[in-house]
């Protein structure tokens, strides 16, 4: 939860000042050191304990990790809020937002599936392969527009333009 709290408070600054873009990829970044930190650790058990220290407000270097982590997939995700709705026009915004919320929800729609996976191959697998989805999102976002200074386009025509 302290990932969350210091993320928005962060980026959403940051995101003013630097635009969205650069921003998102930032977030992506963190998020991707944080799950090839997490893909290395030695078992399941190592991963779980990591996680039970975030919860409990402890310090040490698994929650580091794992704040590394949830600090980037936050970040990006209330940037990339922000970004989509400043991207798409009046006509389209809340068709296209509901699309790319439901891509974004894949991962989660996995994650059961990715348990049984890390019990037959290891963690370090499904950790790798979230790693490279991510690797994957924060190419893609540098193709992204940037919108800051820009306004919020109402039509289509405004928005191809």
């Amino acid at each position: 939860m302290l990932g969350y709290v210091i993320s928005g408070l962060v980026f959403s600054h940051y995101s003013d000042k630097y635009g969205r873009r650069p921003i998102v990829w930032l977030g992506f970044t963190i998020e991707l050191t944080g799950i090839l930190l997490c893909a290395v650790s030695p078992n399941i058990y190592f991963y779980s304990i990591a996680r039970f220290l975030v919860g409990m407000g402890s310090s040490g270097r698994e929650m580091a990790i794992y704040i590394m982590c949830k600090f980037g997939v936050n970040s990006a995700w209330n940037v990339i809020s922000v970004h989509g709705s400043e991207l798409y026009p009046t006509v389209l915004r809340v068709r296209g937002l509901g699309v790319a919320s439901v891509i974004g929800r894949i991962g989660s729609i996995s994650a059961p599936f990715m348990k049984n996976l890390a019990a037959t191959t290891g963690l370090s697998l499904v950790m790798t392969l979230y790693g490279t989805l991510t690797c994957v999102g924060a190419v893609l976002g540098l193709f992204l527009p940037e919108t800051k200074g820009r306004e919020i386009p109402d039509t289509i025509e405004e928005a191809e333009n």
